[in-house]
């Protein structure tokens, strides 16, 4: 297994708003920090838009590296994860069935995670 792509921070918004398709009534404000950077996700009306800057108020907040974020919206491993979760995690559970990935990529990372190719809570 080559392992995960490389993500910089920078592209992190835009990584979730690619494998996120969020149903119109649903309505969250995400807060994601990773590599010193600080973004906010506003997901509404079956769209997100994304901003870059100091996180306000979100209802849920994630950080860590931007493969970690990733594999925790992707796989329901994100307690094993080098990752900060503040705020409601059930929303990361409502999250995680709006991803739409293949089916090959979302064992990848599943797989990933268990081999250790991602960071762990306990190798981080």
């Amino acid at each position: 297994m080559a392992g995960p792509a490389p993500c910089a921070p920078s592209s992190l918004p835009n990584a979730v708003r690619v494998i996120l398709r969020p149903p119109a009534g649903f309505r969250l404000t995400l807060g994601l920090r990773s590599g010193g950077q600080s973004y906010e996700l506003r997901i509404a009306d079956g769209w997100i838009d994304a901003a870059r800057g100091e996180i306000a108020s979100c209802e849920l907040s994630l950080a860590g590296s931007p493969i970690d974020v990733i594999a925790a919206l992707v796989t329901a491993e994100a307690d094993d994860l080098a990752l900060e979760i503040d705020g409601d995690r059930e929303l990361l559970s409502e999250l995680r069935s709006m991803v739409v990935i293949p089916e090959h990529l979302r064992e990848e990372a599943l797989d990933a995670v268990s081999s250790g190719l991602v960071a762990t809570a306990g190798t981080a």
